[in-house]
């Protein structure tokens, strides 16, 4: 079975859950109905295509392959990247009402930046992290009036 088979199939089924409760959200009482509905129909379609296009694109390479290609699902190195993402992102559920946007943020891409690029490059993470923290902050905070908690 190809790799991108499953996250495929996993993608259309998910992506057709997801807009099809998205059809039945609440239409807003002022102003065009159908305006909360366009975002998430829109994600949900995008899901479904392309999980189509990953089921498409395994099975095309399956027919060039032939039965002689073997593939290795993952590595030691990507089951680390994957377990390593999951831990921080409950870490950053966990933390982010009582230390705030800015603190769990800079720490949750941050952390995730010492994973995918080692501790040789903690300059470059740290600055990204920062820079990426504060400008997120700035463009809800300041020009949409969003306060982030």
């Amino acid at each position: 079975m190809h790799p991108d088979l499953i996250p495929g199939i996993i993608s259309v089924i998910f992506g057709t859950v997801y807009a099809s409760q998205a059809i039945v959200l609440p239409k807003a009482n002022i102003g065009n109905p159908w305006a909360p509905i366009y975002f998430p129909l829109s994600l949900g379609v995008l899901l479904v295509a392309f999980g189509i296009g990953l089921i498409l694109k395994a099975r095309a390479e399956k027919r060039s392959a032939g039965k002689a290609a073997k593939h290795v699902y993952f590595d030691r190195s990507s089951l680390f990247l994957i377990a390593g993402t999951i831990v921080i992102c409950v870490l950053y559920a966990m933390i982010f009402e009582k230390v705030g946007f800015i603190i769990a943020t800079m720490l949750f891409v941050g952390s995730l930046l010492f994973i995918v690029n080692g501790i040789k490059s903690w300059k470059v993470n740290t600055i990204t992290g920062v820079t990426f923290t504060l400008v997120i902050w700035y463009i809800f905070e300041k020009l949409f009036y969003i306060n982030l908690p």
